[in-house]
């Protein structure tokens, strides 16, 4: 280990922080993204409320920063990417492997996700928001739109004879358009037909949605000039990203405490229930949105441990990581469920009916609930701007992180021109577009889908046997 630190400390071609604060911001702005909003806060909601904090705070400190402290210390030590790293012990060399089939999959599917955040983030400058009407052309004959909800759900609150279970029985009767049809939001509707226009089989493909086509394009063009110049660039971009955000979500944060009814979502949000600790279950969901949130495992934090200088005080960044994305996650948190809250005060709804977890939480729900604010079309920029922010750092760790995978198991592609990264950047990012394209079609499952839309559209799920061979040799 000492030789190899010796040879790598003295290669000048390995690129190297320009200040000791990149380190930290570029792994804050890579670690804190999706993850911290659309899974987080739910975890919380599901698994005991505030008691859900104890066994995530204890994943914190026991497991997620010793790992993270292996990680960039064999990154810096070595200062290479992850296959040269675990090169140091032949026997775990298959980890980096595994790290780079994982980064693969990550970059095809990751930016189809930030696709969809696009979509939302441009259709919200729209005059009307596409998902409040039921008078698009994607809508069906069981769209209820999200004011005729509010407004049949104050009609049924103004019966004050009723007690609260007969009025939210009586609201359930009303958003319906007769005793045999089932209803569907107009949010909900835009999410299924509007952007994913899901068909209604898994293995039919359809046509490619040109708009998803379009912004993950744009994704990836953007992603390639951010990081073609390497860390220099990068960093001071993600000094950006990673800040802009957590910003824009105090903002949010704060705007939804003060909507009426905000106190009965935080109130969800931390009540804790501490009989749930004796779940085993909610112990492995702690440690699992650890291991998720940081990207445990992936070897991205090993690729930006290399470019520390070999004396770095990695121990310091590390813990101060782990505890800032845990405060993020916690932030995230009150943002989404003051504003949950104030939707099921509104709409005279349990906060389990309007909570779900992620894409139908950041895609359907929370659109939703933003849109019963003042200035709805400002507040939806300002959150899918944050989701976009957030995921873009990710994406573009990732996509280094692979880049400097590819060029330690195949040297020669580092050093066959004097502008070979950019080179092979160009195929790399031209090669996922276009893999992604596949995930951008119609033929998309969405765990989301509500019984309604099975029975409205007459989807089904059941895949050929043909499809399954096409899965495994694809796998293979």
């Amino acid at each position: 280990m000492a030789n190899v630190t010796v040879e790598h400390e003295n290669n000048n071609k390995r690129q190297t922080w320009s200040k000791s604060s990149d380190f930290y911001m570029s792994s804050v702005g890579f670690s804190i993204g999706l993850g911290n909003i659309w899974r987080f806060p739910y975890m919380c909601f599901k698994w005991g409320g505030g008691a859900f904090l104890i066994p995530y705070l204890l994943s914190v400190i026991l497991l997620a920063i010793p790992l993270l402290t292996l990680e960039v210390s064999l990154g810096q030590s070595v200062r290479k990417g992850v296959i040269a790293s675990w090169a140091a012990i032949p026997l775990f060399k298959g980890i980096a492997y595994a790290s780079g089939v994982t980064m693969f999959y990550v970059n095809v599917s990751y930016p189809v996700i930030l696709a969809w955040v696009f979509k939302y983030f441009v259709s919200s400058f729209s005059s009307k928001l596409p998902w409040m009407s039921c008078d698009n052309e994607w809508n069906t004959e069981h769209c209820v739109s999200l004011w005729g909800l509010e407004k049949e759900s104050m009609n049924a609150t103004n019966h004050s004879n009723l007690t609260y279970s007969q009025v939210h029985d009586d609201n359930k009767h009303l958003v319906t358009n007769s005793s045999k049809d089932i209803s569907m939001s107009s949010a909900e509707e835009f999410w299924n037909f509007g952007v994913l226009g899901i068909s209604e089989r898994m293995e039919k493909l359809g046509s490619i949605r040109k708009d998803l086509a379009l912004y993950l394009a744009l994704i990836w063009i953007l992603g390639y000039f951010t990081i073609f110049k390497g860390i220099k660039l990068s960093a001071k971009i993600f000094y950006f990203t990673a800040t802009v955000p957590i910003i824009l979500m105090i903002i949010v944060t704060i705007r939804g405490a003060t909507l009426e009814g905000a106190s009965i979502g935080i109130y969800y949000y931390l009540n804790p229930d501490m009989t749930q600790l004796k779940n085993p279950e909610v112990w492995i969901a702690a440690a699992t949105q650890v291991f998720y949130s940081l990207s445990i495992g992936t070897a991205t934090l090993i690729t930006l441990g290399s470019y520390n200088k070999y004396h770095h005080n990695f121990v310091r960044d590390v813990t101060l990581l782990a505890f800032s994305n845990s405060l993020a996650s916690f932030l995230c948190g009150f943002a989404v469920f003051s504003t949950l809250g104030s939707m099921a005060f509104r709409q005279n709804l349990t906060m389990t009916e309007v909570t779900q977890s992620g894409s139908g939480l950041v895609f359907i729900a929370y659109p939703q609930a933003l849109t019963f604010l003042p200035l709805p079309q400002f507040w939806n920029v300002v959150f899918f701007l944050t989701l976009l922010l957030l995921g873009f750092d990710t994406l573009c760790v990732f996509v280094e992180s692979f880049c400097a995978f590819v060029m330690d198991v195949c040297p020669r592609l580092r050093d066959f021109h004097k502008y070979s990264r950019e080179i092979f950047l160009v195929f790399c990012n031209a090669g996922f577009c276009l893999l992604g394209l596949i995930c951008t079609t119609e033929a998309i499952y969405n765990p989301y889908i509500s019984s309604s839309f099975c029975k409205n559209k007459n989807v089904t799920f059941k895949l050929d046997p043909d499809f399954y061979v096409y899965v495994y040799i694809f796998a293979l």
